[in-house]
């Protein structure tokens, strides 16, 4: 068994919106005090669909 350092662990998610996504630590954005109207989500990722090339998704990873 190899071990990969925490932030290259890859971890995925099933979001309601995009279905599976894999991420790992280093792909999450963290806005201490949240964003204006979300102040009670800290932790996003940047979802990115092949349909949707010139648009990119903020998605909270506390709001699944």
């Amino acid at each position: 068994m190899v071990n990969v350092p925490a932030e290259k662990a890859v971890k995925t998610v099933d979001f309601p919106r995009f279905g599976l996504c894999s991420y790992s630590d280093a792909d999450i954005f963290v806005f201490p005090w949240g964003l204006p109207g979300f102040e009670h989500l800290r932790s996003f990722i940047i979802v990115q669909l092949e349909s949707q090339d010139r648009v990119v998704w903020l998605q909270s990873l506390e709001d699944v």
